[in-house]
């Protein structure tokens, strides 16, 4: 999908920006403090999931509607979309937000306080970004669990059609009739029918699957950092940043 790319740019420039100006990049780890990389590793995560998310919310809508055949293309369902104000296209930010910001706030800031416990100078090592990427991803997956769960209760809920088709390609409905109108609601229902417990369903799963995942993806970043950062030339700017 053509939003990926720019989405994941701005993450990873926003997360670089707030640790750097913030006094804890890697490359400051050996002056800055532990509660400043705590800090700034926890408000990385929160803004670079903004400014992420908010590009992956209309065009996952746009994805998902075409999925379901409402329309033939991006463009029809933007189009159509856009005509009655384009609210649909952001109408699951605030929840996705309050899913994914948590997440990526508490890897974040597991991450780069476990680098800079594993190597205090900030140099380049394969190994530790492996460990802390997996300690950090396994850890934010476990406690963000409950939080999953009720997404994935929002997602999946089942939704019965309310009205008939407008008549237009791929029959998009008019409106539908949900079970769950939002968080709240969502939550009520999994403590109703399976306790406090069901909110740590599938925990296990969740941790093996995102925490090598995160391992990778952080060996990955570094490792195409690393050979930017080797070919330009001393001093120049990447992103906004000095190299060292």
């Amino acid at each position: 999908m053509r939003a990926v790319v720019p989405a994941h740019a701005l993450m990873f420039a926003s997360y670089e920006g707030v640790l750097f100006y913030g006094g804890a990049h890697s490359t400051q780890h050996a002056n800055a403090s532990n509660l400043r990389v705590v800090a700034a590793g926890f408000a990385a995560g929160g803004i670079s999931t903004l400014f992420h998310d908010t590009i992956m919310v209309p065009a996952e809508t746009i994805k998902q509607r075409m999925q379901l055949g409402y329309y033939s293309n991006a463009s029809q369902a933007t189009r159509r979309m856009m005509a009655t104000g384009g609210v649909s296209l952001f109408r699951s930010l605030p929840t996705t937000l309050a899913m994914n910001v948590p997440y990526a706030s508490l890897m974040m800031m597991s991450n780069e306080s476990l680098r800079r416990l594993l190597n205090p100078t900030g140099t380049f090592s394969l190994p530790t970004f492996l460990v802390a990427g997996a300690i950090s991803g396994g850890l934010a997956a476990a406690v963000t669990t409950p939080l999953d769960v009720i997404k994935t209760r929002l997602q999946t809920q089942g939704m019965s059609l309310a009205k008939t088709s407008t008549g237009e390609l791929g029959g998009a409905p008019r409106e539908f009739k949900v079970r769950y109108n939002g968080f709240v609601e969502a939550f009520q229902a999994v403590s109703r029918e399976h306790g406090y417990g069901g909110f740590f369903r599938g925990m296990a799963p969740r941790v093996l699957q995102i925490g090598p995942s995160c391992a990778l993806s952080w060996c990955a970043y570094e490792s195409v950092k690393q050979v930017l950062q080797s070919i330009a030339p001393k001093n120049e700017q990447i992103s906004g940043f000095t190299c060292p």
